[in-house]
């Protein structure tokens, strides 16, 4: 079955791509949007990859004048070493503290120290959700939030089935990486897993994007399906030119859904 890369660094090469940025950003913008940041506050952003969260919100508490302490975390080195390049470049690389660790153990993170915890599309990906969940909750101290944002039907996974028919793989691939992506899509599946954590006062909300694929996004999006550790799998032994061919195809039939993609947005209360 896929799940997260044995490698810590296995993301490396995803983490050169635009692509994720793109897809995810606005996503984690509505997300943030209706959280205040007051002066003084201790925000953990797990599984922060290039900085899609940490990036907008250290900008947006320099532009308020608030003073915050921003740390930005994630398994994969390649991911950190772009997530500082990323807010050096917006200007706010003194304001985020970047970290190599691992979500089900954050050593260095003491026990009730955050104010707020954010996991942009890190939690459903993790074999050990209920593991994370716990520690999530034992850095954050009684009534901090947890902010996530999981995939409830992301594009690239609802086309992948036909793209492996095109190319020559077995469709049934799809289901495996159906059951990851969307394995924290309802309020029932976010409640089983925090719930159990400590978490209380748990709200949902979606939020629906449709992006235009074309161009250098396009070629992005193809590399997705051969790089991205937990589809690439499924694509071992096919050429590159296969692949992009199959991509293209789908893309180009009336009524596919490659560029829609709806996420949950949900707020919890540590308890």
């Amino acid at each position: 079955p896929l799940a997260m890369a044995a490698s810590t660094d296995a993301w490396a090469k995803q983490a050169q791509s635009d692509l994720m940025w793109v897809f995810t950003e606005p996503h984690v913008r509505v997300a943030m949007a209706a959280i205040d940041v007051p002066p003084g506050a201790f925000v953990l952003d797990v599984a922060a990859g290039t900085g899609s969260c940490a990036v907008p919100l250290a900008a947006r508490c320099a532009q308020q004048g608030h003073e915050v302490r921003i740390l930005a975390t994630d398994l994969s080195p390649g991911m950190v070493a772009v997530l500082v390049a990323n807010a050096e470049s917006a200007g706010v690389g003194g304001l985020i503290e970047s970290r190599v660790l691992n979500a089900e153990k954050m050593d260095g993170v003491a026990d009730a120290s955050c104010d707020i915890v954010t996991c942009m599309f890190g939690l459903m990906l993790m074999p050990q959700k209920q593991l994370v969940a716990a520690e999530l909750a034992r850095v954050l101290k009684p009534g901090g939030r947890l902010v996530l944002t999981t995939w409830k039907d992301a594009g690239s996974v609802s086309v992948l089935r036909s793209i492996l028919s095109s190319a020559g793989k077995d469709p049934a691939t799809a289901s495996n990486l159906e059951s990851l992506a969307y394995s924290l899509a309802t309020l029932q599946q976010l409640e089983a897993v925090l719930k159990p954590a400590g978490f209380t006062n748990i709200h949902v909300s979606e939020h629906e994007e449709n992006y235009k694929i074309e161009g250098s996004l396009l070629e992005s999006y193809i590399d997705v399906f051969i790089d991205n550790p937990c589809i690439s799998s499924a694509f071992i032994g096919i050429p590159r030119e296969d692949v992009a061919a199959a991509v293209r195809s789908v893309l180009s039939q009336p009524g596919n859904t490659a560029s829609h993609f709806v996420s949950t947005i949900t707020h919890a209360i540590r308890a």
